[in-house]
């Protein structure tokens, strides 16, 4: 009960005394206004802290829907303007044909700037297409997140095995360390979009045009009964300002050769799949490391 601001617990017992089945009752009156006011509190801050949390998952999809119709945005409206100017020569070119005043140089200017705009608008079809199927990826269907039992140096290595196109033609190697080779639980299509994704994004950005580089995948147990899977290259590097940045949707360093989601779906992957942690370092011309650490069995985390 509340007596003049102040918390009272009251409590009564029954008093037994020798030979006797009632004796009275015991009473105890205590003050337990400070626990009280430490629930409501407590009772405060965790609805302050779901609030906040709403409110940033609100203000996050609020910068992803924003980015994902500015960065689709600018392509599609590119690949639009270039098929109107290919449309625009290949009408001029139909209307000299059909008057009988088409010269062969008019020919000539008219389909070099036709195809030049229908290269133009093809490049950022594909590219507006690559960001979508980049943002698909962020929320993979239900049938990707089945967990298996599966030898993990084994399985990474198979992936990396299979994202040798990435690196034929290049002076590049991509080569695996396997320390170690537990069987351990884990959501298939995601290990393997992370690994993918590390990948690529080292073979992109690390290695500018004419330089060499290597990049080695390696897995590992580590303390804790932790996977561990890291993926180094010798490129580079990035600055802080830079690494700062790297898991925001739509970060890139190279506007022309990705979407910037690669990192930001892999830490989506690892935090909210894999349950587990990623820490990127990275030193300006002495390459980036990214190390992903994840439990071996679900109940672990």
């Amino acid at each position: 009960m509340q007596h003049r601001g102040r918390w009272l617990e009251f409590a009564a017992r029954p008093l037994a005394l020798p030979r006797q089945r009632f004796a009275g009752v015991w009473l105890t009156l205590r003050d337990v206004t400070e626990r009280r006011r430490a629930e409501r509190l407590r009772t405060a801050l965790d609805a302050a802290r779901e609030e906040l949390l709403r409110k940033e998952k609100r203000a996050a999809l609020g910068g992803l829907v924003d980015g994902i119709a500015h960065e689709i945005g600018n392509p599609l409206g590119v690949a639009v303007t270039a098929a109107s100017l290919a449309q625009d020569q290949l009408h001029e070119l139909r209307a000299s044909f059909e008057a009988g005043i088409l010269r062969q140089r008019d020919m000539r200017h008219h389909l070099q700037q036709a195809l030049a705009a229908a290269d133009m608008a093809l490049a950022n079809l594909r590219r507006a297409a690559a960001l979508v199927a980049g943002v698909k990826q962020i929320a993979l269907d239900s049938s990707e997140k089945v967990r298996e039992d599966m030898s993990i140096g084994t399985y990474v290595s198979t992936v990396v095995a299979s994202l040798s196109s990435l690196s034929s033609g290049t002076p590049h190697r991509v080569g695996v360390d396997v320390r170690a080779d537990p069987v351990v639980s884990v959501c298939p299509a995601a290990l393997a979009q992370v690994v993918t994704n590390l990948v690529h994004n080292a073979l992109t950005h690390a290695f500018p045009a004419g330089r060499p580089g290597r990049v080695v995948v390696w897995v590992d147990l580590v303390a804790g009964g932790l996977v561990e899977i890291g993926c180094r290259d010798d490129g580079v590097g990035m600055s802080a300002a830079t690494l700062l940045r790297i898991y925001e949707p739509f970060f890139t360093t190279a506007r022309d050769q990705g979407s910037g989601l690669g990192l930001y779906i892999v830490h989506n992957l690892v935090t909210d799949l894999l349950r587990g942690t990623i820490v990127a370092r990275a030193t300006p011309e002495r390459g980036t490391t990214v190390v992903v650490r994840f439990p071996a069995r679900p109940g672990d985390s």
